[in-house]
């Protein structure tokens, strides 16, 4: 459903896309903060109520939707190159690591919180920061366009992503743990933005391949609790996100390869 849904998006006009896309950002990222805080008290009400309230959203959503066409894409458009052919895959590559940190900090967190003490409440509510964090970045993406296809700022984001790995296994503050859910992210409305707008934009040439982009984030949100997990067995869950960081580090290396060579 996501990539279809993606790649309806393609259908906007090239200039206007980070706007249509930064809707489609704020919209679902929304609807994760919204859905995730109803479920726990429809709960509490009763069991079966948190999936009859979606069942109910999901069909309202279908008839809402049912009948809108996508306009097609106007004749005499004519594909243009990006300065750089390996701006997808660097973008790809960096939201692959964004996201493997994200499903990583998501399991285990929760473990280092209670370590440190911490409340349920407290440890829910700055896991929640992330998804808050990323909603309000999508709204600031949604209104500025300097970020569109800039490499420098796509470079950014692994050296934001490993600072905040940095401060959640050397700092045990909830303040500091904040900064650090919010450095990632910033980090990950970023990449996601940059990988997903390269993707379904027309203009770029190529085929429109946000099923790819959710592959990745899929892989990502796989592959880190699995590594991460595995880490977490022989080193301190503080050492454990410090020892991302050399992950990140080796994504940047190869980021900045793919850069020169495509340079060239």
């Amino acid at each position: 459903v996501w990539p279809v849904l993606q790649a309806s998006l393609s259908s906007a006009e090239t200039e206007s896309l980070p706007k249509v896309l930064g809707n489609y950002n704020i919209a679902w990222s929304s609807g994760n903060i919204l859905g995730t805080s109803l479920a726990g008290k429809l709960y509490q009400i009763k069991p079966f109520l948190p999936f009859l309230v979606t069942s109910l959203i999901s069909l309202i959503s279908f008839l809402l939707v049912k009948g809108i066409s996508i306009p097609p894409q106007k004749d005499g458009e004519k594909p243009f190159s990006l300065f750089h052919p390996y701006y997808l895959k660097v973008a790809r590559l960096f939201n692959f690591f964004n996201f493997a940190i994200l499903g990583t900090i998501i399991f285990l967190f929760p473990k280092l919180g209670r370590n440190c003490n911490f409340p349920p409440f407290l440890i829910g509510l700055l896991l929640s920061s992330i998804f808050a964090g990323r909603s309000l970045f999508f709204v600031v993406l949604r209104f500025v366009t300097f970020w569109k296809y800039k490499f420098s700022l796509l470079f950014l984001c692994p050296f934001l992503s490993i600072l905040s790995l940095l401060l959640l296994g050397l700092m045990h503050t909830p303040s500091l743990f904040l900064v650090s859910f919010l450095l990632l992210a910033l980090s990950l409305s970023l990449t996601y933005s940059s990988s997903l707008l390269a993707s379904i934009d027309r203009k770029m040439g190529g085929a429109i391949t946000s099923e790819i982009n959710e592959s990745i984030i899929g892989a990502g949100l796989f592959s880190g609790p699995l590594v991460g997990g595995f880490i977490s067995r022989y080193l301190s869950l503080p050492h454990t996100f410090l020892s991302l960081t050399f992950f990140v580090i080796l994504g940047e290396i190869v980021g900045i390869y793919l850069y020169l060579k495509g340079s060239r």
